[in-house]
């Protein structure tokens, strides 16, 4: 899958990696509820800006809080792998563990079904939203070889 990466940016104008976590609930502070998710791009070394962008407004769309780089900015394989220069687009998404799991935050939990439907619509969202970046960066010539 790797090659297949390092690839597809170049030859098809974008490629995403979505590097998937779970995280403690984090305290609240103040008076704003903590995040449910957090988006890392490692402070912008491993994502466009528009995605990250896009991924934030997708959860607010969906009434979730979310926050970017903090607590969590993105590790190894952000930075090992995402290189927006090239057309790929890495980002680490935290998931509060209370949203998915019971009170115990042992097993599934009832709102693991929605987190589930969240992220599938987080993916496709993110596929529209990378077509269009491919588009404005390399105009639309390898999507349309694509479809032929």
């Amino acid at each position: 899958w790797l090659a297949g990466l390092c690839n597809a940016g170049p030859f098809w104008g974008v490629a995403g990696l979505l590097d998937l976590h779970s995280m403690p609930p984090i305290a609240p502070r103040g008076s704003s509820p903590p995040p449910s998710y957090v988006v890392g791009d490692r402070f912008g070394a491993s994502c466009d800006s528009r995605l990250v962008a896009a991924i934030s407004a997708y959860f607010e769309q969906h009434g979730r809080t979310s926050a970017c780089n903090r607590p969590y900015a993105g590790g190894h394989v952000l930075e090992r792998h995402g290189n927006p220069a090239d057309g790929i687009h890495a980002v680490q998404l935290e998931i509060d563990r209370s949203v998915y799991l019971d009170s115990g935050l042992s097993r599934l939990g009832d709102g693991y079904p929605g987190v589930v439907r969240l992220l599938s619509g987080l993916v496709r969202h993110l596929a529209a939203e990378a077509t269009l970046l491919a588009s404005e960066n390399a105009g639309l010539q390898g999507w349309r070889d694509a479809a032929e």
